[in-house]
């Protein structure tokens, strides 16, 4: 599965969506996902070459520190239901905390 350019600009949306909703910072989520400035940029604006792997951390990341702070973040294609398919494509893990 891969997305097209409206849902990467979409999915891009969400997150900076669920950040702002939870007051977290994107220095935050930087730092909590532990990629190298280029990866994280890349994961989180889904621009350039972007591995799955990141962006599916990024999405964990985010999920799990909204939910600390008492929102509920949604992502609209990188649903829940697609993990598994996300896991034997790509290798993606559950980074949720």
């Amino acid at each position: 599965m891969s997305l097209n350019p409206q849902q990467r600009a979409e999915t891009a949306e969400d997150f900076t969506r669920a950040i702002k909703a939870a007051s977290v910072s994107v220095d935050e989520i930087e730092q909590e996902c532990g990629l190298c400035p280029a990866d994280f940029q890349s994961a989180f604006t889904l621009t350039g070459h972007v591995n799955p792997v990141h962006v599916w951390l990024v999405r964990d990341v985010i999920e799990s520190e909204a939910k600390a702070r008492g929102y509920q973040a949604t992502f609209r294609h990188l649903p829940e239901h697609m993990r598994s398919a996300a896991r034997m494509w790509f290798g993606v893990e559950d980074n949720r905390y």
